[in-house]
């Protein structure tokens, strides 16, 4: 394994959800991921699959993160094996309108897998960053 290749694979994966939350395409987003993926968002809501994931984040960019601006900065990446690496980000959300109007930040932890020469996301899980009783 060339673990600079595979460290930018997974950086342009990254990059590639940010720029489809950016577009405010749930498909473009969820198209980052395994088929059968699992994604718990900051409220602990579990979607299952990719449908799923497209289907909620469609809702969510259409309501409460009608365009919403989301930056990802990698903290660290970690290979487990050559084809399954655990990623953790911050990541910065500006929401200019509505009930979730501000700005938030949040750590996501994702597990990838590699199949073949491609990374996809097994799963996904968000962290709302703040102090408790916050909406941070």
């Amino acid at each position: 394994m060339n673990t600079q290749t595979e460290e930018l694979a997974i950086k342009d994966l990254i990059h590639g959800m940010a720029r489809a939350w950016n577009a405010g395409s749930g498909a473009a987003f969820a198209a980052c991921c395994e088929e059968h993926a699992d994604f718990v968002n900051i409220y602990g809501t579990h979607a299952r699959g990719r449908q799923a994931i497209a289907e909620g984040h469609d809702h969510i960019f259409r309501t409460v993160y009608a365009g919403s601006t989301l930056h990802y900065s990698i903290v660290q990446m970690r290979f487990l094996n050559d084809d399954i690496a655990v990623v953790h980000l911050r990541a910065h959300l500006e929401i200019p309108q509505g009930p979730m109007a501000g700005e938030k930040n949040s750590v996501p932890s994702m597990v990838l897998r590699r199949t073949g020469a491609e990374w996809r996301v097994a799963s996904f899980q968000n962290t709302l960053v703040g102090n408790p009783g916050t909406q941070n």
